[in-house]
């Protein structure tokens, strides 16, 4: 196999600024292909470059008074770190999102790969806006897939969507998966002394979701939902383990509820509730390749998802939820969602992880 020098351009990693699950993902990507090219990353980040599992990491601090702004400046910094290492030249350039396509707009005469992770319709809840930034961060969107020379996208559905949002012809743009590793979300856990740690009934069942407090990922409708699903398991309890702009409006509605928002927590005691709870609940509106599901199919005894507004990208819920006993509770507010049984985990898990 021929060794290239392939350069990646992402605003956030696993080992300095970290957002969501694009970090995950790249970082994931760029780790695998470094077992057999030289890969360099260059993201956000303080201090020294430095290297980890073989992959090269250059760090710039950009600013900005806004979003695109910054995300512009972020651009222009990476650009700047690219020249110091680009001889001999990079074989291939991956950009990555939206945030780094004024880094793709300058390189563009190079071999340039643009992956869409989610879309801005999508991050909007499968709904389209005139109010900023939407129309901003879309255009940008657009632009990337016009200028790239080549394009993927982590999920058919996904491949599907940008090609009708942003006019992308068929041959211009693949599916390349995201991908886990198994291993990191496994771990030998005493449930009963996880869930008194945080508070919880240690011998009462507990709902676990993971995620940006973010319209997208739907955490709303869970807290919607909640009411229904205690009538139906009344001693059911609810976490919420991440951050976002919802987040003091969630715990506001969620007052009277068993529920309990733990922030953001750090992986090993993130793994450690993941493998300590009950049931993993995933009510996205719009879930680009279904990589939550996979890191938390390892280990979850049931699922719950929404019947229809949920995570139209997912597809094999479907059919695995047809294959087995599902209980179908009613939220106040007119969602529907399977609760979906232990002994049926294995055959979903199967389609997202190698266990």
């Amino acid at each position: 196999m021929e060794s290239l020098k392939i350069a990646f351009f992402c605003w956030e990693s696993l080992y300095a600024e970290r957002v969501g699950g694009l970090a995950n993902a790249a970082t994931n990507l760029a780790e695998t292909l470094a077992r057999h090219h030289e890969v360099h990353y260059f993201t956000r980040g303080e201090g020294r470059d430095t290297e980890i599992n073989g992959v090269r990491y250059h760090y710039c601090r950009p600013a900005g008074e806004n979003l695109v702004q910054y995300c512009s400046d972020m651009s222009g910094r990476m650009i700047d770190r690219f020249r110091e290492f680009d001889a001999p030249s990079f074989d291939l350039l991956h950009f990555h999102d939206w945030h780094v396509v004024d880094a793709l707009r300058r390189l563009r005469d190079r071999e340039t790969i643009f992956t869409y992770h989610s879309t801005e319709f999508g991050r909007n809840g499968n709904a389209f806006s005139s109010g900023w930034p939407f129309p901003e961060i879309s255009g940008i969107e657009r632009y990337g897939g016009l200028i790239a020379k080549r394009i993927t996208a982590v999920s058919s559905t996904l491949r599907r969507e940008a090609m009708k949002l942003y006019d992308i012809p068929d041959w211009k743009i693949d599916v390349v998966p995201n991908g886990i590793v198994p291993d990191h979300y496994q771990a030998d856990v005493e449930p009963e002394e996880v869930k008194r740690r945080y508070g919880f009934d240690p011998d009462s069942p507990l709902i676990l979701f993971v995620g940006r407090l973010a319209w997208q990922k739907g955490p709303d409708m869970l807290v919607d939902a909640a009411p229904g699903l205690l009538r139906e398991h009344s001693g059911g309890q609810f976490a919420f383990v991440g951050d976002g702009q919802m987040r003091r409006g969630l715990e506001t509605r969620a007052r009277s509820l068993p529920v309990r928002f733990l922030g953001r927590l750090d992986d090993a005691d993130y793994v450690s509730l993941l493998n300590a709870s009950d049931i993993v609940a995933i009510p996205s509106r719009n879930e680009p390749s279904g990589l939550c599901s996979s890191r938390r199919g390892a280990r979850a005894d049931a699922w719950l998802r929404p019947t229809s507004a949920g995570s139209p990208r997912t597809s094999s819920m479907g059919p695995m939820g047809s294959r087995c006993g599902r209980t179908l509770i009613r939220s106040p507010k007119g969602s529907q969602w399977w609760l979906i049984p232990p002994g049926s985990r294995s055959v979903w898990a199967g389609r997202g992880s190698k266990r």
